[in-house]
């Protein structure tokens, strides 16, 4: 398993000579009278660049001149910092007494032709776009910066103009048009001609789109920038950086777009591409800061983690998809999707990983449908709860750290009383609990705890046991608690007693499985109550240990049965967090999550979620909850491919697919259904 699935990634990352990195540098560059004015200047900038990206949910870092330094050292020359085992460039420079430039610079430079140049061995192209249409999106630019298989730089150089002066300009020039047009319409009218017939179309598009900005500067808050986009592609050789150039050609002319190379100023193109600041061209376009904005290069977000698990292939920008959810503010995700859209598929493999990457870490899960086969791969040790297994779970275990809340407070005592009540009211009638039930099981809950308490807890066998619960219960003067007495009669003393005994499950493996799918229906709801109750107390060795402690939750939608067990499994998954838990909820009921308020709230908690296919219904309402834009949601709607999704890392969304071949082992283990094609 361990080699494909590194098998996967390599394939996913590529080989040395073939993996292209996507770097992102707004460069900025001012005047200023001194050194420190303008060390001031860029931080105020920096601080208020930092708050607007904070604003889109994304985040920027201050460059090192260092960093920057490498960067424009490893494209000039074929052997990087890192190959000449350089660490700081700067440095070096002074050591062998040679300046930066000299430092910095390739071996050979060939200017000789006028479309391309020669640097180092490498062949490079400087385009830039000379013509661009009415209207522009920022797809033209995602589509260039996403091209597979090509090396290149693309930059846009913005520089802004005074307002003033600009709105004086186009005021004058409009002026001048205008004044043209009138001695154009006095002309015709000496012909006798009509000017409507003959007037010049050229110059009224001028004057359209001259008042256009007029409005714009004046009541749209429109700025004036002057811009140049351009393009290097670098290749290995002359015929690789021809068929590179007519590919990005291509994408240019699908925008309308005109793209050329700049003739004999290969050298000043290249000055104005890397990341020095400079916008000393001579063509410059005028676009407003609308048009401006419409080049936006942030169009997808990649994530490679170290220490983290592999999800896939981005979509988007075709990279590695590998995530650390233990970067999160909480580790709590969900895995939505409808049947037959790889949801058990994609989760095993997400197990599989975690045992293998994190070697410390304890698995756990619920599985109410028998679907976890991967136990005997990795020697797991399962869990069976059913009323004719062996196994007992005292529901009434309770360890000191029970119960610790978001807060870090904890009151053990309380936090099982809120949990007793969500039992029994899981195992009456669908009616639920009655206000004076709920009130006689909370004073029993005290009677029963109240030597196990004194002991603070560290009495194992002052622990009580359903029957003595039952007891104490029957001694209450109430009728109230008659009747309830009677009700769980049978989990006590009958038929369906696997709840009243003290406990016997010893877990001694880090991958442990509770298998409920031998339970009714009607025991269901309350054999996953009890489950989680028993893991709660568990998560609290780990957190002792300092041990994560993973927990897949499927069908989760059955824990929504009624309120109490929906609130106890809403507050195991807000604090779980404080106890090292990542937990992870799955279903394809998703309706139910949706209609139920704490189901709702549980989603809103995740700060991870993986959504495969979803039902029209459905989609609207996770979209909303997860903030997920129309073009990522086509990503799950109609029929998308089984492992295709859009992954929630977050605030950030990221389409994704993960397919295995059929004729890997994991594909084996993972598949239980033989009627799955979808990888």
């Amino acid at each position: 398993m361990a080699d494909e699935l590194n098998t996967l990634i390599t394939n996913s990352l590529g080989t040395n000579e073939e993996t292209l990195l996507n770097k992102r540098f707004i460069v900025l560059s001012l005047k200023a009278k001194s050194f420190l004015e303008a060390n001031a200047l860029f931080l105020n900038i920096y601080l208020k660049t930092e708050q607007k990206f904070k604003e889109l949910k994304s985040k920027v870092r201050l460059v090192p001149v260092k960093e920057r330094l490498k960067f424009i050292h490893d494209f000039l020359n074929n052997r990087t910092l890192e190959d000449k085992k350089i660490d700081n460039i700067i440095t070096y420079a002074k050591e062998n007494s040679i300046t930066l430039f000299d430092a910095m610079s390739p071996k050979s430079f060939d200017l000789r032709e006028s479309d391309f140049m020669e640097i180092d061995g490498k062949f490079l192209r400087v385009l830039y776009v000379s013509k661009l249409p009415k209207s522009i999106t920022p797809r033209f630019y995602n589509r260039i910066t996403t091209l597979e298989n090509i090396n290149l730089i693309t930059t846009l150089n913005i520089t802004p103009t005074n307002p003033a002066k600009m709105m004086k300009q186009v005021d004058k020039s409009l002026s001048a048009m205008e004044t043209e047009r009138l001695e154009k319409i006095k002309k015709a009218g000496k012909s006798n001609l009509d000017y409507e017939y003959v007037k010049d179309k050229k110059l009224e598009t001028r004057i359209s789109n001259a008042q256009q900005l007029q409005y714009d500067l004046q009541k749209n808050n429109q700025k004036i920038f002057q811009n140049n986009f351009l393009v290097c592609i670098s290749a290995s050789s002359f015929e690789e950086l021809e068929d590179q150039t007519v590919r990005v050609h291509e994408v240019a002319s699908e925008m309308l777009i005109e793209m050329k190379s700049l003739l004999w100023q290969q050298l000043e193109g290249l000055q104005n591409l890397l990341p020095l600041g400079h916008n000393n061209l001579q063509f410059q376009r005028t676009l407003t800061s609308e048009a401006t904005a419409a080049n936006v290069p942030f169009n997808s977000k990649d994530f490679l983690h170290e220490q983290s698990l592999f999800y896939g292939i981005n979509l988007v920008s075709k990279n590695a998809l590998c995530c650390d959810r233990k970067r999160l503010i909480n580790g709590n995700g969900c895995v939505l999707a409808t049947s037959g859209a790889g949801k058990s598929f994609c989760v095993k493999t997400i197990i599989e990983q975690i045992l293998l990457r994190y070697p410390e870490d304890n698995v756990v899960i619920i599985d109410p449908m028998q679907e976890y086969n991967l136990l005997e791969t990795f020697h797991g040790q399962k869990i069976t709860i059913s009323t004719t297994s062996d196994t007992h779970i005292n529901p009434f275990d309770l360890d000191l750290n029970y119960g610790l809340s978001d807060g870090g407070k904890n009151d053990p005592l309380k936090a099982k009383t809120e949990y007793i009540i969500a039992f029994f009211e899981s195992i009456v009638s669908s009616g639920g609990l009655s206000g004076g039930q709920k009130t006689i099981i909370d004073r029993c809950t005290k009677l029963v705890f109240e030597k196990y308490e004194e002991s603070n807890y560290s009495d194992k066998s002052l622990i009580p046991t359903l029957p003595i619960f039952y007891d104490t219960l029957k001694a209450q003067p109430e009728k109230e608690a008659q009747d309830l007495a009677l009700i769980i009669e049978r989990y006590v003393v009958g038929s369906l007693d696997i709840f009243s005994k003290d406990t016997n499950v010893n877990i001694n493996n880090r991958l442990v499985c509770f298998d409920i799918s031998e339970l009714s229906s009607s025991l269901r709801t309350t054999g996953y109550l009890v489950v989680l109750d028993y893991i709660q107390n568990r998560l609290a060795a780990n957190k002792k240990l300092g041990k994560y402690t993973w927990i897949f939750i499927d069908e989760a939608h059955i824990l929504l049965a009624n309120q109490y067990s929906a609130q106890y499994i809403a507050n195991f998954y807000k604090t779980g967090r404080k106890l090292l838990a990542m937990n992870t909820i799955i279903t394809q009921n998703i309706s139910d999550v949706l209609e139920n308020d704490m189901g709702r709230k549980m989603l809103s908690n995740s700060e991870f979620a993986i959504i495969l296919k979803q039902k029209a219904l459905d989609l609207p309402h996770i979209c909303g909850i997860f903030n997920i834009s129309e073009e990522e949601a086509k990503y799950v709607e109609g029929d998308p491919p089984s492992g295709q999704g859009v992954l929630v890392y977050g605030s950030d969304k990221v389409p994704f697919a993960n397919r295995i071949p059929k004729d890997f082992y994991l594909y084996q283990v993972n598949n239980t259904d033989n009627q799955f094609q979808g990888r």
